[in-house]
């Protein structure tokens, strides 16, 4: 049985709204991005607006039963490796949740799995590469960052290298893995859950779509954990289709468009059902 999910991709592509949608399932506990937590730096930087930081089970950091307790600790205890801290936390959450739940983690980075992988103390670790499509990704830094005209390109380019990265380290490592789409998750739901929880052993119930039965104590994640409407609802973020300066640089990027096709049907489901690629762009 695998006793960590790590969910890696890149920012704003769907990693929290994956692991929400896991957390549906009764077997399946969601921490968010762990890293934040465990890496001294990025901790300190995160805690120091600890009150404007709410986790997902509604309560601010500090006073959150999972992490209140965790951070307690690790802010008191020194020269303890990453792994260490890891296993630490896996232990204090397996006394408030049970010690039969999977648990998620969604820090998406390559360096954060390197420090737990392998390491016989946390157990199986299996592992999501969530993708989202080039476009979608485009226009989420671009709304976010305020993106403009080259640096769209430079997006582009970045999506493919960091995402083939992703994959060549799965490769490399011979982790147990699969890669989906966030486009093919909010699509085809059901089936990719499907896909995903039968490598888990786990079997999809009634409960596995509906994102209001989601226990998770998203500590650190994007902020459509805490939304009152993106929190419940499975809505696709499609504001790339009416977005013409997107469309004009990634008609100009043909390396990243031949990749960007094989994001769609990456969970091999042609057999179960059509799976949706968006026609209004090329």
């Amino acid at each position: 049985m695998f006793n960590v999910i790590y969910i890696l991709g890149l920012e704003h592509s769907g990693t929290t709204l994956l692991e929400k949608l896991l957390s549906c399932h009764k077997q399946i506990y969601g921490l968010g991005e762990i890293f934040v937590f465990l890496d001294d730096e990025r901790r300190k930087n995160y805690l120091n607006d600890a009150h404007q930081h709410v986790c997902s089970c509604g309560r601010q950091i500090n006073e959150c039963d999972v992490w209140s307790g965790f951070i307690n600790y690790v802010e008191n205890t020194i020269d303890e490796s990453y792994a260490q801290k890891y296993i630490k936390l896996i232990e204090m959450t397996n006394e408030k949740i049970g010690k039969d739940k999977i648990i998620v983690d969604s820090s998406k980075h390559i360096h954060g799995l390197k420090d737990i992988i392998n390491n016989p103390n946390i157990g199986s670790v299996f592992v999501i590469h969530i993708i989202k499509d080039a476009r979608a990704f485009a226009k989420s830094m671009k709304s976010v960052y305020e993106v403009k005209r080259f640096n769209i390109y430079k997006c582009f380019r970045r999506w493919h290298a960091s995402n083939l990265q992703m994959s060549n380290f799965i490769k490399e490592y011979k982790l147990p893995s699969i890669q989906i789409s966030y486009d093919d998750l909010c699509f085809n739901s059901t089936s990719i859950l499907d896909v995903i929880l039968s490598r888990l052993n786990l079997a999809i119930d009634e409960n596995s779509l509906d994102l209001k039965n989601s226990v998770s104590h998203i500590g650190a994640g994007n902020p459509m954990r805490l939304h009152k409407v993106k929190s419940k609802r499975l809505i696709y973020d499609n504001r790339w289709f009416f977005d013409d300066e997107i469309s004009f640089w990634y008609l100009l990027s043909p390396t990243i468009r031949k990749y960007n096709k094989t994001v769609y049907g990456l969970s091999k489901l042609q057999e179960k059902s059509p799976l949706f690629e968006p026609k209004s762009c090329l």
